[in-house]
Parts: C-alpha cells; sequence; structure tokens
C-alpha cells in the first residue's frame, strides 16, 4: 500500500491490492498507465538536467533524443501523472527511499513498473526510471545504459 497526497491540487493518489486510485474535487477514479511500448511516443518527466552529470547525463541526454516529449519539474506528482496516465517516464537522478518507497505501489498496481538504473528494485532510492509499460521500461534503460554502463 502507498499514498501520495498533493494539497496545492487537492489531489490524493493511492494503491491498495485491489488497484490503484485517484481522488479530486471529491471524485474517486481509477489510475492506469498509458500503455505506449515505443519510446518515440513516449513523455518523459525530469527534474532539472542541472543535477545530472557524467554517465548519468549521457543517457539523459539519449533518453531525451529517443523519446517525443520531455518536461521538468514535478518530482513525486509526475509519478502520480505517470500512474494516472498523462506521462510515460519518470526519471530521477536521486531520490531518498522517503521519496519512492510510498510510490511504487502506485506505480505497480496502475500497472507500471519502476526501478533502479541498474534494474534493482527501487527501495533503497537512488536514481530511479518510472514507466508506464514493461517494453517502455527495457527500451528506456537500454537508451540510458547505451555506451557507458552496458545495455540492460
Amino acid at each position: 500500500m502507498g499514498m501520495m497526497s498533493q494539497p496545492f491540487t487537492g489531489e490524493r493518489f493511492w494503491a491498495t491490492p485491489d488497484g490503484a486510485w485517484g481522488e479530486s474535487a471529491g471524485k474517486r477514479y481509477p489510475l492506469r498507465t498509458h500503455k505506449v511500448s515505443d519510446l518515440s511516443q513516449a513523455i518523459l518527466h525530469t527534474t532539472s538536467p542541472e543535477h545530472y552529470d557524467g554517465a548519468l547525463k549521457h543517457g539523459l541526454d539519449r533518453l531525451t533524443a529517443a523519446v517525443r516529449m520531455i518536461r521538468f519539474g514535478g518530482e513525486t506528482y509526475a509519478v502520480a501523472m505517470l500512474a494516472a496516465g498523462h506521462i510515460d517516464l519518470c526519471l530521477e537522478p536521486a531520490l531518498q527511499p522517503f521519496d519512492i518507497v510510498a510510490l511504487i505501489p502506485i506505480i505497480e498496481q496502475a500497472g507500471g513498473g519502476v526501478t533502479r538504473l541498474d534494474g534493482g528494485r527501487p527501495e533503497s532510492g537512488g536514481a530511479i526510471l518510472a514507466s508506464a509499460t514493461p517494453e517502455l521500461h527495457v527500451q528506456a534503460l537500454n537508451a540510458i545504459a547505451a555506451g557507458e554502463i552496458g545495455n540492460v
């Protein structure tokens, strides 16, 4: 189970073993990721590019060149937007465990996937990628890793 609240917009997002849900203006709705499976059609959301350097910066450059559109800012709210089907990829270079743990069930119950960039489970934090579909996740990890870290 996990929960994320966005007081500024009056939205709340949560997951239970039965699914992922959102609520806005007193109306509850199911969360489902967008079923995009090709990187060239994906919308990527990440924090400011100023937070990237070295191999990770090169990976971000390759990923942004491969996707349809990129947006910056939003952090955990962007993850909720991924679960709601509004964006397709969230890349964050340095999350703490407390930043991601409550969001993992929301992403997974909405149909998406989330890992560290090395493909491991994200609970320990670090550089994290969340994706709308498994196919998109593999493509994005490979784009980030190509030539620098080795393909996933």
